[in-house]
């Protein structure tokens, strides 16, 4: 296999081969047929040694290790080191950012669809051919690794990448926060509405109980939780006046039975009765 700048100058110039292994040979030559079509769409794969289909981290690690390897304070005096460098840095700003690779693979993708499937004419006259191992599908071709030399991470695999999902920008996030927050309080207090309408018809029940036991004094406290629970329970204003009417409080039963009316969506008779009622026992008592 040729050494690392040497591939460089494979792909920038095209005068000399790329590779000559098992492989590599059909994926590196597919690249160098790409760049004689266009030069100006550099293999940033082949530049850092991994596959099209490497993941970010084995992205990262390859340009750690040969930026290690090429940086200029380790290669003083060397102007092909520098510039090898040049290309490894220029690769990773681009395969480093998935906004910036999606986009970068799409050209790549389209300029490979418009090779020919099996063998293309180089410059120079010679006849580079599909290995064995190599299958088409759909213009993009890939290369089973050869797995007898354990040979996975420079497997030439190409396929059609899904554009990268959009980050939610932090107003996203706060919008989605808030909503949850208004769903949660909402639930919050329609269950509030629910405990405290169930708790005033358990207080509004026991005082019909002890109305009808003549507990008339407990039966008024009954009815006062209960409307501290629901404060327009119409049915309890009518029970706290019919009380009031019993132990001849006639001016507290005319207000209970005001409340009551203005409660009711439609008053009955009898409970306008018990008012207008009411009002002359009171002013009879004046």
């Amino acid at each position: 296999m040729l050494q690392f700048s040497e591939r460089i100058s494979g792909l920038l110039t095209h005068k000399k081969p790329i590779v000559v292994e098992n492989h590599l040979f059909y994926v590196e030559i597919y690249t160098f047929r790409h760049h004689l079509s266009s030069a100006s769409l550099i293999n940033y794969y082949t530049i850092l040694g991994v596959a099209t289909a490497a993941k970010q981290a084995e992205i990262k690690t390859a340009f750690k290790k040969l930026a290690l390897k090429y940086h200029p304070d380790k290669n003083p005096n060397n102007p092909q080191a520098e510039e090898d460098f040049k290309k490894i840095n220029e690769a990773y700003q681009t395969l480093g950012n998935e906004n910036k690779r999606w986009a970068y693979n799409q050209k790549l993708y389209a300029q490979q669809a418009q090779q020919p499937k099996q063998s293309q004419q180089t410059s120079n006259g010679s006849q580079f051919s599909t290995p064995g191992n190599a299958t088409t599908y759909n213009k993009y071709t890939f290369t089973a690794p050869n797995t007898a030399a354990g040979d996975y991470a420079s497997q030439g695999k190409y396929y059609e990448q899904p554009r990268p999902k959009k980050k939610e920008r932090p107003t996203d996030t706060y919008i989605s926060a808030l909503t949850l927050f208004i769903i949660i309080a909402t639930a919050a207090l329609l269950f509030g509405f629910m405990m405290n309408s169930i708790a005033a018809k358990d207080h509004y029940r026991n005082a019909l109980l002890l109305y009808e036991a003549e507990d008339y004094p407990t039966a008024l406290i009954q009815l006062d939780k209960a409307l501290e629970f629901q404060a327009d329970l119409a049915d309890a204003y009518i029970l706290k006046g019919d009380i009031h009417m019993k132990i001849e409080r006639y001016s507290r039963a005319v207000i209970d039975f005001n409340k009551a009316i203005k409660l009711s969506e439609t008053p009955s008779l009898e409970l306008i009765k018990k008012r207008d009622f009411s009002k002359v026992l009171a002013k009879q008592n004046e």
